[in-house]
This record gives structure tokens, sequence and C-alpha cells, in this order.
């Protein structure tokens, strides 16, 4: 896929080269999600999704592990239920409502790029702590995600002000947020900048 070469142009690091390809798909694509029919199951093709510019969870998977192919990695399916815990002894695609990516290896990283401003490796509270059913080659199997986000949780929350004589309350206030905290945050700010 030619978009990956470009968008990886100059860049040698694996790891910034997934950030780059995840970034785009993440930021670049807005989340719209289908579920009747054959489109609850069955994603478009990746050069359907790059031209539209949109697509469901599946579809931005299918896009990213498309790019992803093209730069040397695999990223596999990963069904998930983002309401409830599945029940392992009932195989049916009606437990799962989602689908994210995983890379498989020393340090497997999940990748949901539905989300739209959490950096790669990262994803919503929800999505932690759940069994995904992973296809890794011929292989099938239930695999548990991570119970913490791989960057802690910080908020900081600092407000500063002046009460004049008659009243009046002038501040100034930051809020800074990283991982999971700011995923909220960004999302309305995102939303905000879009209806303004």
């Amino acid at each position: 896929m030619a978009k990956a070469a470009e968008l990886t142009k100059g860049i040698t690091d694996n790891t910034a080269k997934l950030q780059a390809l995840y970034g785009f798909v993440s930021t670049q694509y807005r989340y719209i999600g289908i579920a009747f029919g054959i489109g609850r199951y069955q994603p478009h093709a990746a050069d359907d999704v790059l031209t539209n510019s949109s697509g469901d969870c599946k579809d931005k998977r299918t896009l990213l592990a498309s790019l992803l192919q093209a730069s040397g990695f695999t990223l596999c399916p990963a069904l998930i239920n983002s309401s409830w815990k599945i029940d392992p002894d009932i195989p049916s695609p009606a437990q799962f409502d989602h689908v994210i990516g995983y890379l498989p290896g020393k340090e497997p990283v999940w990748l949901d790029s539905t989300v739209e401003v959490a950096p790669a490796g990262c994803f919503v509270p929800r999505l932690r702590s759940k069994q995904a059913l992973v296809t890794v080659g011929e292989k099938i199997q239930l695999v548990s995600t991570p119970e913490d986000s791989p960057a802690p949780s910080i908020e900081t929350f600092k407000i500063s002000g002046k009460l004049s004589d008659d009243g009046t309350f002038e501040a100034k206030v930051e809020d800074t947020c990283t991982s999971s905290v700011s995923f909220g945050l960004s999302g309305l700010k995102k939303s905000a900048l879009a209806t303004a």
C-alpha cells in the first residue's frame, strides 16, 4: 500500500512507524458504525476505507492492518465485547460488539483506532481486563487485554484567582491530563471544535 510508504517516509524506528500509521487511521478517519446486515460482520476493503475517509471499527482495523502489513507488521483481529464479559463456553459472534487490533510479540500491543484521541497502545477503560478472541495465523484463542493503561493516569488541576472589592472573582484554570483521563476531555474538545 503506497500510503504506508508515504506516511513512514524517512522513519526508521519501528515504534515511530507504528505511531505514525496508527495516528493517521485513528485521527484522520471518522468512526461511523454500521451494525445491520452483513455490515455488522464484514469490513470494507482497505482501499475503500482509504478513499471514503470513514468506517466502523472493522473498517478502521482493516485499513490499519493493511498499512502496517505494508510496513512489515502483522496486526491480528481481536473481537471483544465493550459492555459485558463474554461466556467462553458459548461460541457465537453475537457475544462481540467491537474489533480491535493485536500485535503479537514478547510485549504485545493492543490497538483501538476508533477512539480517535488516544495514542497507540492505549484504549478506553471499558476494554481493559477483558477477554478478546484473537486470531494469530491459524491459531484462535482468548487473550485478556491489559488491566492498566501503558501510561499512568495523572490529572493536575490548578486554579489561581483574585477576588475584587466588588465581589468579582477572576481566575486562571489549568487542567492537565494524561492517559485515559485525557481521552474524554480530548474527545469533548474535538467535538466542540468540530461544531464551532
